[in-house]
């Protein structure tokens, strides 16, 4: 994948969490930095804005993202576990070998986002809204994805083991090439998705139908 054109001009920010909480004070949006290696406790930054920004090696702890924007965003080997980013809104960002375990990412929204090679084991989606958004190689077991809005979502080599998407309509959406076992859901949510055939008996299954072998 080839560097954005905004990239080229990030300025270098040696302490990110100075640099946004001065943003927060003067009403601006955090805009064209790069920042890596750094490790934030305790950082709140509700409201905030974000715009072609690059982070490397981040990890926040306890971070409090409520409602900020994420607009032209790169996330590389970052760690947002539990982190609140709930009702947060991403558009064109890109998330590489991060980590988000058990992050609340409660009504938040990723609008034409990819997700690869991270760990989101836990987090909680509910409400969430995704369109145009990738995932490949990803860990999203015991997720919460229920009463979630799906368009054009593509999954590739993701274990969504014992996940939730009870009232989160599939129609239309791919899991054969995921792990999709022991899942909650419902018969009216499942309707129009497509499955292995070993995947369609471990649902049935869970409905309480019983599987009978000639």
């Amino acid at each position: 994948m080839g560097m954005p054109k905004w990239e080229e001009a990030c300025q270098t920010v040696n302490d990110l969490a100075a640099w946004c909480l001065a943003c927060k004070k003067e009403e601006r949006d955090v805009e064209n930095i790069r920042c890596k290696e750094q490790a934030i406790q305790g950082l709140d930054v509700s409201k905030l804005g974000f715009t072609c920004v690059l982070l490397e090696n981040i990890k926040f702890t306890a971070g409090i993202f409520y409602k900020c924007d994420f607009i032209d965003a790169i996330f590389r080997h970052c760690d947002f576990s539990n982190c609140d980013m709930s009702e947060a809104y991403f558009s064109r960002c890109t998330f590489e070998n991060c980590k988000g375990m058990g992050a609340n990412l409660r009504e938040s929204t990723l609008k034409s986002v990819r997700i690869c090679n991270c760990n989101l084991r836990y987090a909680d989606f509910d409400g969430a809204k995704l369109k145009d958004v990738q995932i490949i190689a990803s860990d999203l077991s015991a997720s919460v994805l229920s009463n979630c809005k799906l368009d054009k979502v593509a999954l590739e080599d993701v274990d969504l083991i014992q996940s939730n998407f009870f009232h989160t309509k599939l129609q239309g959406m791919d899991f054969t090439k995921t792990r999709f076992e022991g899942v909650t859901l419902g018969i009216e949510d499942v309707k129009g998705a497509q499955v292995t055939p070993l995947q369609a008996a471990d649902l049935a299954r869970l409905m309480g139908l019983v599987i009978r072998e000639e």
